[in-house]
């Protein structure tokens, strides 16, 4: 389990509210700790270091942004935010894991940097090293993005990835044998992680990264757009994927539960794609709709 550590140095007086926000978010609390000490990172006297912890899964810069823009309504500015990636079944002694080699699906094959794997037959390795916002690739939600994207990738498909993050389902795409791909974020720091697990698989020159909302930036067509979002864009990223996947093209659809596998299947049916397959796994959805 892969957990998000946050430390707020707080004013004493705003300790209760800035605690109540954070498990407001779905978050837990380690009791805080007054410290004495200067300097950025450390509290001052009149103020407590708030600690804490998110289940980050893979969209943990949501979380990030999120939780500045509350803390900033609560407190009038920003203080002090430090976060740290964490791993393990209790968040509050849990520590960093090193990511492993794993596979997924019949020949995809995602390593860290730091390991050395030689393919075999026709095992294709994507590499990915993670990062605080996203972690080694294992989340359900992209393994089962990538697992689709092996099935359903046309070679020299044009492809779409919307919500790109790490970037790997673009290198992914790429390393599949699509022809042109194209990864949106409109998270800067999603852009620059992206753009660093584009460099590490050296497809500078295949993959064009775009920083913008959704596909407000795309004007291009594809034959096939994959998005690994929250589900509260589903009703605005539909009726856009439609409009820019060829006929016959297709969406892979995932980053939402089995609660909003219902909205989803209504508004791609409701937009005009055919609904063609559905896995669940645990509690998370992915979905495969063609348009006609």
């Amino acid at each position: 389990m892969f957990w998000l550590e946050v430390s707020i140095i707080t004013p004493t007086g705003y300790q209760q509210r800035i605690e109540n926000l954070i498990v407001g978010m779905g978050g837990s609390v380690k009791e805080s700790e007054p410290e004495a000490g200067a300097g950025t990172g450390a509290a001052r006297e009149g103020e407590v270091t708030v600690t804490g912890y998110f289940p980050a899964e893979d969209h943990a810069g949501d979380t990030i942004r999120l939780l500045r823009a509350r803390v900033k309504n609560v407190l009038g500015t920003i203080p002090d935010i430090t976060f740290a990636e964490i791993h393990g079944t209790d968040p509050k002694t849990g520590r960093r894991r090193l990511c492993t080699t794993f596979r997924v699906g019949e020949r995809l094959v995602v390593k860290p940097s730091w390991e050395s794997y030689a393919p075999k037959g026709e095992e294709v390795v994507v590499e990915q090293d993670p990062t605080l916002a996203f972690g080694c690739g294992t989340h359900p939600t992209t393994a089962l993005a990538l697992e689709y994207l092996e099935r359903y990738l046309a070679r020299g498909a044009r492809v779409l990835d919307v919500g790109t993050g790490s970037g790997i389902l673009a290198v992914a795409a790429a390393k599949l044998g699509a022809g042109r791909v194209c990864a949106i974020d409109k998270d800067p720091v999603a852009i620059k992680a992206a753009r660093e697990t584009v460099a590490q698989n050296n497809l500078q020159g295949r993959i064009t990264i775009i920083e913008g909302n959704l596909l407000d930036q795309v004007t291009e067509k594809c034959d096939l757009l994959v998005a690994n979002l929250h589900p509260h864009l589903l009703e605005e990223l539909i009726p856009a994927a439609f409009s820019r996947i060829n006929p016959g093209g297709a969406l892979i659809l995932t980053g939402f539960t089995a609660d909003d596998e219902g909205l989803a299947t209504g508004l791609l049916r409701g937009t005009g794609f055919k609904v063609e397959k559905a896995t669940v796994r645990g509690r998370w959805v992915a979905m495969l709709a063609r348009r006609p």
